[in-house]
């Protein structure tokens, strides 16, 4: 299995263009970590946003305050398994372990 990350200043994700932008990546690369920054959405609920991930995908969520910030950081649950998690005003930052070896890392978001 490759190890890809894929790290992203979408510049807002309330838009279908975007959307589709990343739901390409998504296909294409099969990156097993994702983190958006610049959403620019408060609310992950609606059902278009819900969608992107889909499991086995699972996401933490910082909103936006306003059309300024906002940060998604997903994994794909079928090969990363999160052991802990931190989310802070400005960032959100998780402990991974890869299901494969137990391998063990941490990773970070911040607007």
């Amino acid at each position: 299995m490759s190890f890809k990350l894929l790290s992203w200043n979408v510049r807002g994700l309330g838009n279908d263009e975007t959307m589709n932008a990343v739901r390409n990546v998504i296909v294409e690369q099969q990156p097993i970590v994702i983190m958006l920054q610049e959403t620019k959405i408060s609310n992950l609920e609606d059902n278009d946003l819900r969608d992107l991930w889909r499991m086995p995908w699972q996401f933490l969520q910082l909103p936006s305050i306003g059309l300024s910030g906002g940060i998604v950081l997903a994994w794909n649950s079928n090969y990363v398994e999160v052991i802990d998690k931190v989310e802070g005003a400005f960032s959100v930052t998780v402990t991974c372990m890869l299901r494969e070896n137990g391998f063990a890392w941490m990773v970070g978001c911040c607007v």
